[in-house]
């Protein structure tokens, strides 16, 4: 669950997200330190309970020491809150029960308000309602009411430490079971309405949940803006469930271009007037989903792995190669995170540059993904096509998209990227893959790979490439069809043959140690960095 990212640019605010901590410091800033060094991350937040149960046995808490007297360091800005009793006690024996700093870089934010931390506005409220009778009642009532009374709108982040009544409302799938019994709040589900924050982040049920983003209300430049609500596990729980969440965002007050309105959207569900939501939604996160049975059906590559099919089986997007929360991702192949997708190395390239863009949220091909990974991904190839003309290459694209039965989540979508050397024009690439079809008793059509996507039905598979001259080709045929001969190594076949280096068309010829995976995305990454739009 370590998130190692590289080159995470500094143009917009790169948060981490992390559920209960429960005292274990050490292990939690060591992961955020691993991760900031790859990043960096403007600040880490922290919902739910932050101290653990024998850290109410001294003052300060012996774990925190360290961090007190400067012998160990927080490795990023660091903002909590409080839930229960216990966390205030020690908050008020520490001098900090209304907010402020217990060691460099760590803060607790108080019992509820709004402040602006690297550019975005934070809400929070610390507490937890459920008997009166109990201090983090009263200071969670307290902030709430605080929060409803003030003009406060369209904040960044919210967090809170329990779910807001009704979130689920026009959600149809099921949620995780809760192994707490925290109540839901109608108070909160107000200022939740009224704050209109872009993300509320959220703990206390036991397990990760994602609900589909859902509108808030808020516009921007004609567009409507949405809330995406996330409720993460305990810090390394048992199983292994979603519990560090990291993502980039610009500004709500800084938006001029928002996203396009995500596909799945919902009518918000604090909004009474809103009609019921008749479509089926699925549970899932920006780098995580809700799962499904176990099974790995992708290598690495990008290419299905015979050895691991089972068709007509979904995979699991903790162990799916390319979710970004999967426990088997690579992450130190990846070299920059868009909004909607992100860029990585091939693992085994075909050449020095071979990359793929792959969409963030788990989706089986780009046709299925939303306007706006569509839209990241033409940028994506605009800033490529710069990079390698600029080293006199030329830049070939390629997805194969091919179901098998398990419906379009059994796979995870990825474009190839692979730059050849100015020798090979793009109209022999084409020509090629041409040529290959008809062997193959097939035949491409042309299409503008400006609106490629339009060009192909629901319900079929398909083979796309596409050369940086701004050509393109597809081939597609109804799911019900037999698809031709166009396996998992087509593409990179055709390259290798006519790049003169037929031995290196099994990608596992190709493979290296991690070692030389991690220098190599370095290397990669200082090459696109001038030319990343993150």
């Amino acid at each position: 669950q370590e998130h190692s990212f590289v080159n995470l640019r500094m143009s917009t605010s790169k948060v981490l997200v992390g559920g209960d901590v429960q005292g274990q410091f050490s292990k939690v800033f060591e992961r955020v330190r691993v991760a900031n060094t790859k990043g960096p991350f403007h600040m880490l937040l922290c919902v739910g309970k932050f101290f653990g149960p024998d850290d109410a046995s001294s003052t300060p808490p012996s774990a925190l020491v360290p961090y007190i007297d400067k012998h160990a360091e927080v490795p990023l800005p660091t903002y909590f809150i409080a839930e229960d009793d216990d966390d205030i006690a020690i908050l008020d024996a520490l001098g900090v029960k209304n907010g402020g700093e217990i060691a460099p870089n760590l803060h607790y934010l108080g019992p509820g308000g709004v402040k602006t931390i690297s550019s975005l506005r934070i809400a929070w409220v610390s507490g937890k309602v459920n008997d009166p009778k109990f201090a983090a009642h009263e200071i969670a009532n307290s902030a709430i009411q605080e929060l409803l009374s003030s003009s406060t709108r369209d904040v960044d982040i919210l967090i809170t430490n329990q779910w807001p009544a009704g979130v689920l409302t026009h959600v149809r799938s099921s949620v995780p079971s809760p192994s707490d019994s925290s109540p839901t709040l109608h108070t909160l589900a107000q200022v939740a309405h009224a704050l209109r924050p872009r993300y509320h982040f959220t703990a206390g049920k036991g397990d990760f949940y994602s609900r589909p983003p859902y509108l808030n209300g808020n516009m921007i430049a004609g567009t409507r803006l949405v809330t995406r609500f996330f409720s993460l596990a305990p810090a390394f729980n048992l199983g292994k469930q979603r519990d560090l969440y990291a993502m980039g965002m610009m500004p709500t007050a800084s938006l001029k271009n928002p996203e396009v309105e995500p596909a799945d959207a919902t009518p918000s569900p604090y909004d009474r007037s809103a009609p019921s939501s008749s479509s089926s939604s699925k549970a899932h996160g920006r780098f995580d989903m809700t799962p499904h049975p176990d099974n790995r059906t992708r290598d690495r590559h990008g290419e299905d792995d015979p050895r691991k099919r089972r068709r007509g089986v979904p995979i699991d997007p903790r162990d799916c190669w390319f979710c970004l929360s999967g426990s088997t991702t690579e992450k130190h192949l990846v070299v920059s995170i868009g909004d909607e997708t992100y860029l990585a190395l091939a693992k085994g390239s075909l050449v020095e540059g071979n990359a793929l863009i792959i969409p963030i949220a788990h989706t089986g091909s780009f046709i299925s993904a939303s306007d706006a990974a569509r839209t990241e991904l033409l940028r994506y190839k605009t800033a490529l096509n710069k990079c390698f003309n600029d080293q006199q290459m030329q830049t070939v694209y390629f997805e194969r998209h091919v179901t098998r039965g398990a419906g379009p989540q059994s796979v995870h979508a990825n474009v190839q990227v692979v730059p050849i050397k100015s020798t090979v024009t793009c109209k022999e690439v084409l020509t090629e893959f041409r040529n290959a079809a008809d062997a193959r008793h097939f035949a491409f059509e042309e299409v503008d790979p400006a609106n490629w996507a339009s060009s192909i039905p629901e319900g079929h598979n398909y083979f796309y490439v596409e050369t940086s001259d701004g050509k393109g080709l597809v081939f597609h045929s109804h799911q019900a069809q037999a698809m031709p001969d166009i396996r998992p190594s087509f593409g990179r076949e055709i390259l290798a043959s006519l790049m003169k280096m037929p031995h290196r068309a099994d990608w596992n010829n190709c493979l290296t140690d991690t070692r030389t995976e991690t220098a190599d995305t370095r290397r990669f990454a200082e090459k696109f960095q001038a030319y990343d739009f993150n």
